[in-house]
Protein backbone atom coordinates (compact mmCIF):
# COMPACT_ATOMS: atom_id res chain seq x y z
CA UNK A 1 0.00 0.00 0.00
CA UNK A 2 1.01 3.77 -0.74
CA UNK A 3 -0.72 4.68 2.30
CA UNK A 4 2.06 3.24 4.95
CA UNK A 5 -0.35 4.21 7.94
CA UNK A 6 -3.15 1.86 6.72
CA UNK A 7 -2.46 -2.10 7.37
CA UNK A 8 -2.15 -4.54 4.33
CA UNK A 9 -5.25 -5.86 3.59
CA UNK A 10 -5.28 -7.60 0.71
CA UNK A 11 -2.28 -9.95 -1.60
CA UNK A 12 -2.64 -9.38 -5.56
CA UNK A 13 -1.58 -13.38 -7.08
CA UNK A 14 -0.48 -11.38 -10.14
CA UNK A 15 1.22 -8.77 -8.99
CA UNK A 16 2.70 -10.49 -5.95
CA UNK A 17 1.90 -7.12 -4.08
CA UNK A 18 0.45 -6.01 -0.48
CA UNK A 19 -2.79 -3.65 -0.47
CA UNK A 20 -5.17 -2.43 1.98
CA UNK A 21 -8.57 -2.35 0.14
CA UNK A 22 -8.53 1.39 -0.85
CA UNK A 23 -5.52 1.10 -3.06
CA UNK A 24 -5.93 -1.80 -4.40
CA UNK A 25 -9.26 -0.62 -6.03
CA UNK A 26 -6.85 2.51 -7.41
CA UNK A 27 -4.00 0.72 -8.88
CA UNK A 28 -6.02 -2.21 -10.57
CA UNK A 29 -8.30 0.69 -12.26
CA UNK A 30 -5.61 1.40 -14.54
CA UNK A 31 -6.56 0.53 -18.15
CA UNK A 32 -3.56 -1.96 -18.61
CA UNK A 33 -4.63 -3.74 -15.44
CA UNK A 34 -7.82 -3.85 -15.44
CA UNK A 35 -7.78 -5.78 -18.53
CA UNK A 36 -5.82 -8.67 -16.83
CA UNK A 37 -8.68 -9.67 -14.02
CA UNK A 38 -6.10 -9.80 -11.41
CA UNK A 39 -7.21 -11.72 -8.37
CA UNK A 40 -6.88 -11.11 -4.99
CA UNK A 41 -6.66 -13.03 -1.50
CA UNK A 42 -6.74 -12.09 2.12
CA UNK A 43 -3.39 -11.26 3.11
CA UNK A 44 -3.18 -14.28 5.69
CA UNK A 45 -3.42 -16.31 2.76
CA UNK A 46 -0.60 -14.81 1.22
CA UNK A 47 1.89 -17.96 -0.15
CA UNK A 48 4.44 -18.82 2.09
CA UNK A 49 7.77 -18.16 0.57
CA UNK A 50 10.24 -20.79 0.18
CA UNK A 51 13.42 -21.05 2.76
CA UNK A 52 16.47 -21.11 0.28
CA UNK A 53 20.25 -22.90 1.00
CA UNK A 54 22.89 -20.73 2.65
CA UNK A 55 25.20 -22.79 0.82
CA UNK A 56 23.75 -23.28 -2.54
CA UNK A 57 22.64 -19.70 -4.37
CA UNK A 58 18.79 -19.52 -4.93
CA UNK A 59 18.32 -23.43 -4.35
CA UNK A 60 14.97 -24.48 -1.89
CA UNK A 61 15.47 -26.53 1.34
CA UNK A 62 12.91 -29.21 0.39
CA UNK A 63 14.46 -32.41 1.89
CA UNK A 64 15.60 -33.30 5.35
CA UNK A 65 18.52 -35.25 6.56
CA UNK A 66 17.55 -37.65 9.08
CA UNK A 67 21.21 -37.99 10.54
CA UNK A 68 22.17 -34.81 10.56
CA UNK A 69 18.71 -33.16 11.72
CA UNK A 70 19.09 -30.25 9.23
CA UNK A 71 17.21 -28.91 6.23
CA UNK A 72 19.09 -29.57 2.53
CA UNK A 73 19.29 -28.83 -0.90
CA UNK A 74 19.38 -30.98 -3.69
CA UNK A 75 22.74 -29.91 -4.19
CA UNK A 76 23.57 -30.51 -0.61
CA UNK A 77 22.47 -34.29 -0.67
CA UNK A 78 24.85 -34.84 -3.73
CA UNK A 79 27.37 -32.59 -2.98
CA UNK A 80 27.62 -33.95 1.60
CA UNK A 81 24.59 -36.20 1.67
CA UNK A 82 24.71 -39.02 -0.83
CA UNK A 83 25.81 -41.95 1.45
CA UNK A 84 22.69 -43.47 2.56
CA UNK A 85 24.43 -45.64 4.75
CA UNK A 86 25.00 -42.53 6.45
CA UNK A 87 22.15 -39.96 5.39
CA UNK A 88 18.18 -41.32 5.39
CA UNK A 89 17.04 -38.16 3.41
CA UNK A 90 13.30 -37.79 3.67
CA UNK A 91 10.77 -34.84 2.36
CA UNK A 92 10.49 -31.80 4.78
CA UNK A 93 6.11 -32.85 4.61
CA UNK A 94 7.06 -36.26 5.97
CA UNK A 95 9.84 -34.92 8.64
CA UNK A 96 8.05 -32.38 9.97
CA UNK A 97 4.79 -34.55 10.71
CA UNK A 98 7.22 -36.93 12.66
CA UNK A 99 8.52 -33.66 14.41
CA UNK A 100 5.08 -32.50 15.27
CA UNK A 101 4.24 -35.75 16.46
CA UNK A 102 7.26 -36.71 19.07
CA UNK A 103 6.24 -32.59 20.33
CA UNK A 104 2.69 -32.94 21.09
CA UNK A 105 3.32 -36.50 22.51
CA UNK A 106 5.67 -34.58 24.54
CA UNK A 107 3.43 -32.10 25.65
CA UNK A 108 0.62 -34.75 26.12
CA UNK A 109 2.77 -36.44 29.01
CA UNK A 110 3.69 -33.18 30.34
CA UNK A 111 0.13 -32.37 30.59
CA UNK A 112 -0.69 -35.89 31.92
CA UNK A 113 2.39 -35.05 34.84
CA UNK A 114 1.00 -32.18 35.70
CA UNK A 115 -2.25 -33.32 36.20
CA UNK A 116 -1.13 -36.18 38.70
CA UNK A 117 0.75 -33.68 41.05
CA UNK A 118 -2.75 -31.38 40.28
CA UNK A 119 -4.22 -34.33 42.42
CA UNK A 120 -5.24 -33.13 46.76
CA UNK A 121 -3.72 -35.02 49.57
CA UNK A 122 -5.20 -36.40 51.85
CA UNK A 123 -5.04 -34.58 55.15
CA UNK A 124 -6.65 -36.01 58.29
CA UNK A 125 -5.53 -33.50 60.60
CA UNK A 126 -8.84 -32.41 62.38
CA UNK A 127 -9.34 -36.48 62.91
CA UNK A 128 -6.32 -36.98 64.67
CA UNK A 129 -6.62 -33.60 66.65
CA UNK A 130 -10.37 -35.41 68.02
CA UNK A 131 -8.65 -38.47 68.30
CA UNK A 132 -6.15 -36.63 70.71
CA UNK A 133 -9.01 -34.54 72.70
CA UNK A 134 -10.66 -38.02 73.30
CA UNK A 135 -7.52 -39.80 74.69
CA UNK A 136 -6.89 -36.99 76.69
CA UNK A 137 -10.25 -36.95 78.39
CA UNK A 138 -9.94 -40.30 79.04
CA UNK A 139 -6.94 -40.11 81.63
CA UNK A 140 -7.97 -36.96 83.00
CA UNK A 141 -6.72 -33.21 83.63
CA UNK A 142 -3.41 -34.71 84.92
CA UNK A 143 -2.28 -34.88 81.50
CA UNK A 144 -4.14 -31.84 80.22
CA UNK A 145 -1.16 -29.95 79.48
CA UNK A 146 0.26 -32.57 77.68
CA UNK A 147 -3.03 -32.66 75.43
CA UNK A 148 -3.02 -28.81 74.39
CA UNK A 149 1.04 -29.31 73.71
CA UNK A 150 0.06 -32.07 70.91
CA UNK A 151 -2.65 -29.85 69.60
CA UNK A 152 -0.39 -27.40 69.34
CA UNK A 153 2.47 -29.02 67.69
CA UNK A 154 0.27 -30.61 64.82
CA UNK A 155 -1.32 -27.12 64.45
CA UNK A 156 2.02 -26.40 63.73
CA UNK A 157 2.47 -28.81 61.30
CA UNK A 158 -0.29 -28.22 59.20
CA UNK A 159 0.86 -24.84 58.74
CA UNK A 160 3.81 -25.98 57.74
CA UNK A 161 2.35 -28.12 55.32
CA UNK A 162 0.54 -25.82 53.87
CA UNK A 163 2.99 -23.78 53.29
CA UNK A 164 4.32 -26.83 51.25
CA UNK A 165 1.30 -27.05 48.77
CA UNK A 166 1.06 -23.49 48.17
CA UNK A 167 4.62 -23.59 47.32
CA UNK A 168 4.23 -26.50 44.70
CA UNK A 169 0.79 -24.82 43.88
CA UNK A 170 3.02 -21.83 42.71
CA UNK A 171 5.32 -23.98 40.37
CA UNK A 172 2.61 -25.97 39.35
CA UNK A 173 0.91 -22.35 38.11
CA UNK A 174 3.90 -21.41 36.42
CA UNK A 175 4.97 -24.70 34.50
CA UNK A 176 1.35 -25.21 33.02
CA UNK A 177 2.16 -21.74 32.11
CA UNK A 178 5.26 -22.16 29.73
CA UNK A 179 3.88 -25.57 28.85
CA UNK A 180 0.62 -23.31 26.99
CA UNK A 181 2.88 -21.00 25.49
CA UNK A 182 4.85 -24.26 23.66
CA UNK A 183 1.71 -25.42 22.94
CA UNK A 184 0.37 -22.54 21.29
CA UNK A 185 3.42 -22.22 19.47
CA UNK A 186 3.58 -25.53 18.49
CA UNK A 187 -0.21 -25.22 17.05
CA UNK A 188 0.66 -21.72 15.90
CA UNK A 189 3.62 -23.35 13.39
CA UNK A 190 1.62 -26.71 12.96
CA UNK A 191 -1.79 -24.38 11.84
CA UNK A 192 0.53 -22.24 9.24
CA UNK A 193 1.63 -25.78 7.39
CA UNK A 194 4.92 -24.45 7.13
CA UNK A 195 7.27 -27.83 7.36
CA UNK A 196 10.39 -25.81 7.12
CA UNK A 197 9.67 -23.22 9.91
CA UNK A 198 8.60 -26.35 11.94
CA UNK A 199 11.84 -27.75 11.85
CA UNK A 200 14.08 -25.10 12.40
CA UNK A 201 12.69 -24.79 15.79
CA UNK A 202 11.95 -28.15 16.76
CA UNK A 203 15.23 -28.98 18.63
CA UNK A 204 14.94 -25.89 20.70
CA UNK A 205 11.42 -26.37 21.38
CA UNK A 206 11.90 -30.16 22.46
CA UNK A 207 14.79 -29.49 24.58
CA UNK A 208 12.64 -26.63 25.99
CA UNK A 209 9.81 -29.37 26.97
CA UNK A 210 12.37 -31.58 28.08
CA UNK A 211 13.74 -29.30 30.80
CA UNK A 212 9.66 -28.99 31.32
CA UNK A 213 9.69 -32.43 32.11
CA UNK A 214 12.46 -32.25 34.67
CA UNK A 215 10.84 -29.38 36.45
CA UNK A 216 7.94 -31.58 36.77
CA UNK A 217 9.90 -34.24 38.58
CA UNK A 218 11.16 -31.55 41.27
CA UNK A 219 7.40 -30.82 42.42
CA UNK A 220 6.96 -33.17 45.12
CA UNK A 221 3.57 -34.85 45.52
CA UNK A 222 2.72 -34.33 49.64
CA UNK A 223 2.36 -37.60 51.14
CA UNK A 224 -0.61 -38.32 53.17
CA UNK A 225 -0.34 -37.08 56.81
CA UNK A 226 -0.85 -39.14 59.42
CA UNK A 227 -0.61 -38.75 62.95
CA UNK A 228 -0.15 -40.88 65.91
CA UNK A 229 -0.27 -41.03 69.32
CA UNK A 230 2.18 -43.70 71.15
CA UNK A 231 2.92 -44.53 74.75
CA UNK A 232 -0.26 -45.30 76.61
CA UNK A 233 -0.68 -48.71 77.24
CA UNK A 234 -2.73 -49.35 79.90
CA UNK A 235 -4.39 -47.24 82.46
CA UNK A 236 -4.24 -47.66 86.24
CA UNK A 237 -6.95 -47.36 88.55
CA UNK A 238 -5.11 -44.45 90.73
CA UNK A 239 -4.09 -42.06 87.37
CA UNK A 240 -2.06 -39.69 89.72
CA UNK A 241 0.59 -43.00 89.37
CA UNK A 242 0.46 -43.29 86.28
CA UNK A 243 3.99 -42.18 84.29
CA UNK A 244 2.98 -42.21 80.64
CA UNK A 245 5.66 -40.38 77.82
CA UNK A 246 2.58 -39.32 74.89
CA UNK A 247 4.58 -38.57 71.86
CA UNK A 248 2.39 -37.21 68.34
CA UNK A 249 4.45 -38.01 65.12
CA UNK A 250 3.57 -36.57 62.23
CA UNK A 251 5.05 -38.40 59.33
CA UNK A 252 4.58 -35.34 56.27
CA UNK A 253 7.46 -35.00 53.54
CA UNK A 254 10.27 -35.54 56.26
CA UNK A 255 8.54 -33.02 58.86
CA UNK A 256 8.24 -34.93 62.33
CA UNK A 257 7.04 -33.28 65.83
CA UNK A 258 8.95 -34.91 68.29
Amino acid sequence: SNDHTVEAELWCMNCEQSYCSKCFEQVHELPALKKKNHESIPIHQKPLEPALCDEHHRQKLELWCNNCQKLVCNRCVILKHRNSSLHEIVETDTAALHKAQLLESLCKNIQSSLNECEKPATDNTEESIQEVTRIFESIHRMITNREKELVREIREIQIKTKKLVDQRTIKMVYIQELLNKYCKELNDMTSKNDPTALLKVHERLTEDLTKLMERIKGVKVPIQTRYQIKGIDELEEKISNIVQTVRAIAHHDGISCH
